[in-house]
């Protein structure tokens, strides 16, 4: 029996799987790239406090 993780290891590891199972997603489905797309733009003119991450993911994708 594995050792079960706590704190954040456990968050990390979950925050691993859901970004790999975002990434099979988008490479079986690659026109949701220009929903987040969309989605950046629409939130960097919102100009909110959450504009320098789409920022950030802007430069990503």
């Amino acid at each position: 029996m594995g050792v079960a993780l706590q704190g954040h290891e456990r968050i990390d590891q979950r925050s691993i799987a859901m970004h790999r199972a975002i990434a099979s997603k988008i490479i079986a489905q690659p026109e949701l790239l220009q929903i987040a797309r969309d989605n950046i733009t629409r939130a960097i003119k919102a100009d909110s406090r959450s504009s320098h991450y789409a920022k950030t993911w802007s430069e990503i994708l």
